[in-house]
Order: C-alpha cells, then structure tokens, then sequence
C-alpha cells in the first residue's frame, strides 16, 4: 500500500505538512477499507519516497526523505511490513539517506545496488 501524494505517481503534490503525520493518517484511513474486505494482514506499507512531484527540488526532498526515513518506526503502530525504495544514487546525501532506512530495518526493500546495500549494512552491523 504506497503512500501517495496524489491521485497516482503522475500527478504528485507536495506534502506541506508533517509528511510523518500525513502517512499516518492516510494508512490508518486506507487501512479501515482493508478491514472492511478484511485484507489488512495482505498489505505491506510503502510511504511512497521513491515517488515525488517533477520539480522538487532535491534539498527540499532530500529533508523530506530524512524526516520520513528517521522515523519509520512510527509506522510499526500498524504492525504491518514497510516497504522501501532504498536510496541508491551516489552522493554523501543518498548514502545517509540509505544508512538511516537500513537502520530502521525495513522487511523489504527494492535497490538498484544489492551489493552496496549488504556492504552498507555490514559496514552497520546489520547482518
């Protein structure tokens, strides 16, 4: 279940609130239609940092994605597995970004580098 700030990927907008606060919200709401077909134990959360508005710029998103990535345990209040488009391009911001997710120790992750991501959480001592 992506969290989106949009009516789909294409058509994005900024979130101008606590986006941890507004991802909360939104699951707990789209979790209540899963319960209603009881398909809550089937969703897996995704709050959604692999999608953004074309022009964002990256110093907004970059702290976007850190406000997310540090807090990701607020979503466990939902028991459900997180979902996370790791991080993957190769600046000093995307490595941070990557050890803060890797940190968190989400269930599932999808990466462009795998062999970084291993090296990265050894380097943790995540593995």
């Amino acid at each position: 279940m992506p969290f989106l700030s949009g009516p789909n990927p294409r058509e994005m907008e900024l979130v101008k609130a606590d986006p941890v606060q507004v991802m909360l919200d939104f699951f707990e709401a789209q979790l209540k239609i899963a319960d209603r077909y009881g398909l809550r134990k089937l969703c897996i959360l995704d709050p959604g940092t692999g999608f953004a508005p074309s022009n964002w710029p990256w110093e907004e998103r970059y702290l976007y994605q850190k406000r997310v990535y540090s807090h990701l345990d607020k979503l466990r209040v939902f028991n459900l597995p997180l979902y996370i488009a790791l991080p993957w391009k190769e600046t000093a911001q995307h490595d941070e970004l990557l050890e803060i997710v890797l940190r968190q120790q989400p269930e599932f992750g999808r990466g462009h580098y795998p062999e970084k991501i291993r090296r990265v959480e050894s380097e943790l001592g995540l593995n």
